[in-house]
Parts: structure tokens; C-alpha cells; sequence
């Protein structure tokens, strides 16, 4: 039997093979996505879809994971938001502010 990691999505708060989320890292200030999934540094994992990425990369969520306030997710969310399950509502910033809608956040169970 092999051992599959598992992590935590910062979005849903479920719980699901490493192999089915994206990783977040926190480089100079700011938290850009690790496509690769070989940056150095302390790492959030999030699902491929949109409710996921914008509840998660909320300000409070993000401060939590990385253990820091005041960084950046601007980068983060227009890369992942382009990796989002095709078909999922929720794409875009708007005033460069991170919002989920009611419909996500039920979606996800927030």
C-alpha cells in the first residue's frame, strides 16, 4: 500500500489528495502560486476552483495560513482563478478585492 499526502484545502477546509490542489507559497511579500510545487517556504494548498481560490485567498485566511498579515494576493488569485475547473462561477477580481459570493460560499460550506 503507498502513502498518498493528503492537505487541507484554505478555501473548503476539506481534506484531499495533494495531488488534486494547488500550492500557495509566500515569497517577497506577496503569495504567488507554486505550479511546480517546489518553491522553498511555508505552503497552503487550495482546490482548482473558483469559490475555493477566492475564499481562500481572503485576507484573514491568508494571514492564518502563512502566519503573516499585509501580503499580497493579487498575483496568486489571477494565476490560480486561470487553473480553476472550467465551468466554475466566480472568475475575476473585481476592485482588486478577493469576494465570494453567497452562492460560492454555500458552495463550499462557509
Amino acid at each position: 500500500m503507498s502513502y498518498t499526502p493528503t492537505r487541507t484545502c484554505v478555501g473548503c477546509g476539506e481534506k484531499a489528495p495533494q495531488s488534486e490542489l494547488l500550492r500557495l507559497v509566500r515569497q517577497d511579500g506577496q503569495i504567488i502560486l507554486d505550479p511546480v510545487r517546489r518553491l522553498g517556504g511555508r505552503g497552503a494548498w487550495v482546490h482548482p476552483r473558483a469559490a475555493c481560490v477566492r475564499l481562500g485567498l481572503t485576507p484573514g485566511r491568508v494571514a492564518r495560513s502563512f502566519r503573516q498579515s499585509n501580503l499580497r494576493t493579487e498575483a496568486a488569485l489571477a494565476a490560480a482563478l486561470e487553473l480553476v475547473t472550467p465551468g466554475e462561477p466566480g472568475h475575476g477580481v473585481q476592485h482588486g478585492r478577493v469576494r465570494a459570493t453567497d452562492e460560492e460560499r454555500k458552495r463550499v460550506g462557509s
